[in-house]
């Protein structure tokens, strides 16, 4: 198994994804963390406040208030044309391994769901609505933000 891997990695991402969720071993607890200081943590308490400065100390800190308001009368987008094709072709174009988003459709269904012309028209008049009231259905402003901290390099 570990020799195929390498080799299908680049045509099939799943069986490696699948390799290492088998070989996970899950930690229950975290153990102790080094303070900075060079003393450790003796509680899980004490860890979670190390991350928690640790994490708070590279993120941007923005004042609180209103948001500036910013004059953008002048950026207009004229008509869109939307038609089947382009929007068949980019259900196409949808990457099957990644994730579904907030309105918990999967990609997967969405990429099969283009070979069919009604689904398809549906799609198309949908966005076509979207584009001549200048109005989104209210799913499509969410997202699901995770904030992951990276080394420094």
């Amino acid at each position: 198994m570990r020799r195929i891997l390498p080799q299908n990695l680049k045509e099939n991402c799943k069986s490696f994804y699948s390799y290492l969720r088998n070989k996970r071993q899950v930690k229950s607890n975290i153990g102790s963390l080094d303070r900075g200081d060079g003393t450790r943590t003796n509680s899980s308490v004490e860890s979670a406040e190390v991350l928690a400065s640790a994490f708070s100390s590279v993120f941007v800190h923005e004042p609180a208030g209103p948001l500036p308001y910013l004059d953008n009368s002048s950026d207009t987008i004229g008509d869109l044309i939307i038609s089947n094709e382009d929007v068949k072709n980019e259900l196409l174009k949808l990457d099957i391994f990644k994730s579904s988003g907030p309105d918990d459709v999967h990609p997967k269904l969405l990429k099969a769901l283009a070979y069919d012309s009604s689904f398809v028209e549906a799609v198309t008049s949908l966005f076509t609505k979207c584009s001549e009231t200048g109005l989104l259905p209210k799913v499509w402003k969410s997202a699901s933000v995770v904030a992951l901290f990276k080394k420094r390099k």
